[in-house]
């Protein structure tokens, strides 16, 4: 009894040296609190640790003060714990809970632009293994609250400014280790799932990310959604699903193969484009693709 009050003792001991902070970090807090950004820069000079600011609190700061940390040092990408990301989810819960959005000057926009130009990683990845960008892809659809937490403009806006600082990292493969429903696939445990940028907005209907995807230059032939090494959802199959013209149009211009084949759930055997569209009744699309050399095989009668 007494060697295990000893143990606690030193574990008590142990903890409270871990959380002891100075008076320099003491006097920072106060100093941000209040407002006083000259004083909380000389107590950082004179040896204030920022790095003891939790990140689900910096993301709540204006930009004046978060240019003024990750100037003086700030830590803006730790293991599992990604500043951008940390950044979206506190403005999502924010929004669930008071129904409002932040003052002008210190919208999700201003500080994104911020951090990256203060260097944080748009690749960096949390425990799930899924960067930021490839979540936002589907978000606003998925989840409302995100979207109408700062906009729409905005978000499209945040998307692509974060697109662009992956130097066309998203046509690579993340892994997906998750246990639900996602379309029109059922993610068994332990099944071997990945995905590309554009299956999200796929999926979701976010026909503004898929445009801006494609437009970029994103794989027009390769597949998005691989289980077990079965791939599918090729940008034209997805541009079918959203039954968008326009879209379908643009992916086949880029070089869309028209007669490349894809699964049909519903026949339970692979088809071609111009069998989806000719069996929805997409008219203008079907002669679209007839004029483009595409070729019948469910309906093979027709060719």
């Amino acid at each position: 009894m007494k060697k295990c009050l000893i143990l606690i003792g030193l574990f008590l001991i142990t903890v409270g040296m871990g959380a002891e902070k100075s008076i320099y970090d003491r006097m920072l807090s106060k100093s941000i609190e209040s407002g006083e950004i000259e004083k909380a820069q000389t107590l950082i000079d004179k040896g204030a640790n920022v790095n003891l600011i939790k990140t689900t609190d910096f993301v709540k700061f204006n930009t004046k003060w978060m240019v003024f940390f990750t100037d003086n040092g700030y830590l803006l990408d730790r293991p599992n714990n990604c500043i951008l990301r940390t950044l979206f989810w506190e403005n999502r819960k924010n929004y669930i809970r008071k129904k409002s959005w932040e003052p002008k000057g210190n919208s999700v926009l201003d500080k994104l632009i911020v951090l990256l130009q203060a260097g944080a990683d748009p690749m960096c990845q949390n425990n799930d293994n899924e960067p930021l960008l490839v979540e936002m892809s589907g978000e606003y659809s998925t989840n409302q609250t995100l979207i109408k937490s700062y906009q729409r403009a905005a978000y499209i806006e945040s998307f692509k400014l974060i697109y662009n600082r992956t130097h066309g990292q998203l046509n690579l493969w993340f892994d997906e280790n998750i246990n639900n429903f996602r379309g029109r696939h059922w993610n068994r445990k332990n099944k071997k799932v990945r995905r590309k940028a554009i299956y999200l907005p796929i999926i979701n209907n976010n026909k503004e990310v898929f445009r801006y995807l494609i437009e970029q230059g994103y794989g027009i032939n390769s597949a998005s959604y691989d289980r077990d090494g079965y791939s599918d959802m090729t940008p034209l199959e997805g541009a079918l699903l959203m039954k968008d013209f326009n879209l379908i149009k643009l992916v086949i211009d880029k070089g869309a193969d028209v007669n490349l084949e894809f699964y049909s759930e519903m026949h339970k055997r692979k088809i071609t484009p111009i069998d989806f569209a000719h069996e929805w009744v997409l008219d203008e699309t079907e002669l679209y693709l007839l004029e483009r050399g595409a070729k019948y095989d469910l309906f093979g009668e027709l060719n």
